[in-house]
């Protein structure tokens, strides 16, 4: 398995949100792209295990840093891919908080990962999301 960073997205990314996001949630492809993936505050991470099977984005938000756009193919959840996603995130970045606007199916794995629920829950892409962050 190989983890890589990059500044800019790359077309697995974009094949692996349009997997996770439009074709299995439901959620508009219009929505998964937005200015914030070409933001010189951005970087992007992608997992390889013989092929793309997880990606997500973090940047720099308030005195954090906001992973967002985190999706692992259904194929391949279950295996630690997502932790150890997190776990590269936070090494790349280790002086700073993480925070998530979480799926809230998704909260469980979220607080095996050290975060906490910080704000109620809300909507975004009509899926329900709450905002987690992760101490340092």
């Amino acid at each position: 398995m190989q983890i890589l960073s990059f500044p800019q997205i790359t077309p697995e990314i974009k094949q692996l949100r349009v997997a996770v996001f439009h074709l299995e949630q439901n959620i508009p492809e219009r929505i998964l792209f937005d200015e914030n993936d070409s933001s010189a505050s951005t970087t992007h991470f992608i997992v390889f295990d013989q092929h793309p099977v997880a990606s997500c984005r973090a940047r720099f938000y308030n005195n954090d840093v906001k992973i967002e756009r985190f999706c692992v193919l259904k194929t391949s959840r279950g295996q630690n891919i997502g932790r150890k996603l997190v776990d590269a995130v936070q090494n790349h970045f280790p002086k700073f908080k993480l925070v998530i606007s979480a799926q809230l199916s998704a909260e469980k794995f979220w607080e095996k990962n050290g975060f906490v629920r910080e704000g109620e829950e809300h909507r975004e892409a009509d899926i329900p999301h709450v905002q987690m962050g992760r101490k340092l």
